[in-house]
């Protein structure tokens, strides 16, 4: 009898502690503010619907994580060019900001942007946004960094450093598994995954519609005089300025 209530409590631990794995039980937070109310998730969806984002099953899933302000597992999009991915999150940030909707503070960083950064850099920023939420938006399209000569990718230092972090990493990539751990290695693939749920985006590409993604619109780090200049990389003067 002993045995077999030791065997059910490992199993209820068990399965608990897999739920919290999966992003459904705060291990921060009480349960009350793990899953948004569907109300809530309505209006969200809503609102980005009469402002021109078109909703796929995937989508919505994507909106009741990324409302669920609780957990500390983020939102991951993959899916090919065109289909919404970037414009998902600066379509949302506008909703809840219409909608008053009370949320973290979210940095973006398109990975064009550290063409020319070196590990220096990414350290800064990486102490820099700590306790914030991550957009990591396009992960893919940065080309091998390189510091005094010593080729090295900047996604598994931005992975690793954010494992340490209480606040929510998201994603956006164009590549599938095969390209991301071809590139980065499985260990990296696996992190991203604990970091947060990957959700894959079916659809056609809006882009011959004339519908992009202006991710300028979300907060940046460094703070960006203009739009255009939102995909540059930032000099070593607004660097030290924002420490």
């Amino acid at each position: 009898m002993k045995e077999q209530t030791l065997k059910e409590l490992r199993a209820q631990i068990l399965e608990e502690a897999q739920r919290a794995y999966e992003g459904n039980v705060s291990t921060e937070r009480g349960n009350g503010e793990v899953s948004p109310d569907v109300e809530t998730v309505r209006k969200v969806v809503m609102d980005m619907s009469a402002h021109g984002y078109v909703h796929t099953q995937e989508t919505l899933e994507a909106v009741e994580r990324y409302l669920a302000f609780g957990r500390r597992v983020g939102v991951w999009l993959s899916g090919p060019n065109g289909v919404g991915k970037s414009r998902f999150f600066d379509v949302i940030e506008d909703s809840l900001k219409r909608l008053e909707i009370p949320r973290p503070d979210l940095f973006a960083l398109h990975f064009s942007e550290l063409a020319f950064w070196k590990l220096e850099d990414v350290r800064m920023w990486l102490d820099r946004v700590r306790d914030r939420d991550v957009l990591l938006d396009d992960v893919g399209i940065e080309p091998t960094g390189k510091d005094w000569g010593v080729k090295f990718e900047v996604l598994p230092i931005i992975i690793d450093n954010r494992m340490g972090c209480n606040c929510r990493t998201h994603f956006t990539s164009n590549l599938d598994r095969k390209a991301i751990t071809e590139r980065y290695k499985l260990g990296t693939f696996d992190r991203m995954r604990t970091l947060a749920k990957r959700i894959p985006i079916v659809a056609t590409s809006k882009r011959r519609d004339g519908v992009r993604c202006d991710v300028s619109q979300l907060e940046t780090w460094p703070p960006l005089p203009s739009a255009e200049s939102a995909y540059r990389c930032p000099t070593q003067e607004e660097l030290g300025a924002c420490m």
